[in-house]
């Protein structure tokens, strides 16, 4: 590439765009390395000039000033810290914020140094497919997570328009699995006597707090993020009542019996802290995701001819599985969003996708016909 082609303050060096500053923007601003790639350094070196020329203009007959904050390309790890300071993460939600800073962690771990427009599409998918090989949830959620953080970085103008090395990538590799998913939700769901197996087996290796959040997500249709952050005041004279994270949605409702007879035969740690589900490792109640590592751990283990369909299926699948067994012990979907906290709506829509079309369902029906011949 000529350097005619270049613009203004861009050079290049054995290979590599380096973003230089004259005398007159020091100290304020700062040059940068913005990679190998000419069009990423281009659209990056244009937005740096035009920034930079927008400052002179406005230091024109304004008194000289040493600031000892410096100017110039962002880096990931300084988007990630300003979108904290943003309107946009103060209005997400407290449980909200703590996934997000989870996510964030693992994208500032990985690119924090690096600068954001220059980071590239195969820079981010060859760490995007190890992580996928690790743990396919973190990654599509991590993904998730870079998409918004490089949107916003846009419409703040911390990185220019169309940087997005994030947008790129595709969230499955080799396609859905079918197995367990279909239109973008998962199919799987645990029966009752595959919950028996798994809390059986949760309670052999020394996790029982698995086993039980299992069975209060199932028997209380409850997401495993409101289940793992239960208390015993939540638990008052035969009652579950507590207010869910996500929705503000106030559940009052008759604690279900085997959830009873389950906290009876396997109580809470007495470690200090008063959570009805506690890490018999750690001793404190679990982060979403870590319980959710422990869990797969445990079904890993269980793997097996006779318990191969539990393979693939997660934690949270435990409440859409009570939702559909409720529906198939006869009763009616408003009465179960009454514990759920789901809209009616919400719960017709889980009915149609995971209630299971059979001919024993038919029979059933068939069975219930009470109109007869005169």
């Amino acid at each position: 590439m000529r350097k005619a082609e270049l613009p203004p303050r861009l050079f290049l060096q054995d290979g590599y765009f380096y973003w230089k500053v004259e005398r007159k923007l020091r100290p304020k601003w700062r040059g940068a390395a913005l990679g190998k790639d000419p069009r990423l350094a281009i659209i990056e070196a244009k937005r740096l000039n035009k920034a930079a020329e927008e400052w002179l203009a406005k230091q024109a007959g304004a008194p000289a000033t040493k600031s000892r904050v410096r100017l110039g390309p962002s880096t990931v790890g300084q988007i990630i810290s300003k979108y904290k300071e943003s309107e946009d993460w103060r209005r997400l939600e407290p449980s909200t914020r703590a996934t997000y800073t989870y996510e964030f962690r693992r994208l500032e771990d990985e690119f924090g140094h690096e600068v954001a427009a220059t980071l590239s599409l195969s820079r981010v998918d060859d760490w995007l497919e190890t992580l996928r090989r690790e743990a396919p949830g973190t990654a599509r959620h991590v993904l998730a997570k870079g998409r918004l953080l490089f949107a916003w970085a846009q419409r703040k103008e911390h990185v220019a328009t169309g940087v997005n090395p994030f947008l790129g990538q595709r969230r499955h590799r080799g396609g859905r699995d079918t197995k367990w998913t279909q239109g973008g939700k998962r199919k799987a769901r645990f029966t009752w006597d595959e919950v028996q197996s798994v809390v059986a087996a949760a309670d052999a290796a020394g996790v029982p707090s698995i086993g039980t959040a299992l069975v209060i997500g199932f028997a209380c249709v409850q997401r495993i993020t409101d289940v793992i952050d239960l208390r015993e005041k939540h638990v008052v004279g035969g009652r579950l009542k507590f207010r869910q994270r996500k929705t503000g949605f106030n559940v009052d409702m008759e604690l279900p019996a085997i959830v009873a007879a389950r906290l009876a035969a396997a109580p809470p740690l007495r470690t200090g802290t008063h959570h009805l589900i506690v890490s018999e490792e750690t001793g404190v109640a679990y982060h979403e995701k870590t319980v959710s590592r422990v869990f797969k751990r445990l079904l890993d283990s269980m793997i097996g001819p006779r318990l191969s369909p539990i393979a693939g299926k997660q934690l949270r699948d435990g409440r859409r599985s009570g939702f559909v067994q409720y529906v198939l012990d006869g009763v009616s979907v408003p009465f179960i969003c009454s514990m759920s906290g789901h809209s009616i709506e919400v719960g017709m829509s889980i009915v149609e996708h995971y209630l299971p079309k059979t001919p024993e369902q038919a029979d059933r029906a068939v069975k219930a016909l009470s109109v007869k011949w005169g």
